[in-house]
């Protein structure tokens, strides 16, 4: 099941534990999302383990980035679901 981030994407301060679920969610890996967002790995596990608290800029930014990975994933499920019922429609 995928964690919903979306609904907390107001919430001050995310925490390193939620940025991994997220992450971890839809299969990115540190390194992918380092690239991706052009945040140093070490800095992305330093947020994830505790070690360093995310600053506000760049909690702003991947909350942007959450919230458009979520919006994209859902569109995605939705053009799968409607494939699936055209197919279905044409079989019967």
């Amino acid at each position: 099941m995928i964690f919903t981030f979306t609904n907390k994407i107001n919430k001050l301060n995310m925490t390193g534990a939620e940025l991994k679920r997220w992450r971890e969610d839809f299969g990115l890996t540190q390194k992918r999302l380092s690239h991706l967002r052009d945040i140093d790995k070490s800095t992305i596990s330093a947020w994830e383990t505790g070690k360093r608290r995310i600053p506000p800029r760049s909690e702003r930014s991947l909350k942007y980035f959450i919230e458009h990975v979520e919006q994209t994933k859902a569109i995605q499920e939705l053009i799968l679901d409607w494939d699936n019922r055209i197919r279905a429609t044409r079989l019967a």
